[in-house]
């Protein structure tokens, strides 16, 4: 399992993952793109970030970045879980350590999961609600029966 010291390694390394992932599968990162994973507001982040940003902001749309990255990182951690138990826990020390300050890739990272968790949420209360409505039909009518015989 390789320490991860720094916030930088850290970074370094799930940035480094990521663009490896989308070399693999033959998703072009453009040069913006590659850097904006370094984005935070506060702590260590590349020098010319404040021009990133703004070009970001500018030429890209936030939400279709976050998907993508999001995807990347949701077929990545898949990809690690089979390589085994040790190329994931690299994966998620580097997280652990990301998660000490407020940093843009968390963020990418989780965007894939929450977006599924969020659907896997509203179907599973749909889900519940039918359930709810056909055991209160079954019910009435059961009911119903009951009175008739």
């Amino acid at each position: 399992m390789v320490p991860f010291k720094t916030v930088r390694d850290a970074k370094d390394f799930l940035a480094g993952k990521i663009v490896e992932e989308a070399a693999r599968e033959g998703v072009p990162l453009t040069e913006v793109e590659r850097k904006m994973l370094y984005f935070t507001e506060t702590g260590w982040t590349l020098p010319d970030m404040k021009e990133v940003s703004s070009e970001f902001d500018q030429g890209y749309d936030q939400g279709e970045y976050e998907q993508k990255i999001g995807g990347l990182a949701a077929r990545l951690q898949a990809r690690l879980d089979v390589d085994g138990e040790q190329a994931r826990e690299t994966w998620d020390r580097a997280i652990e350590k990301l998660s000490q300050g407020d940093h843009y890739m968390l963020v990418l990272i989780d965007a894939l999961n929450t977006t599924q968790k969020g659907a896997k949420h509203n179907l599973k209360m749909v889900s519940i609600a039918l359930a709810l409505f056909a055991l209160a039909a079954l019910s009435a009518w059961l009911k119903q029966w009951m009175r008739d015989h």
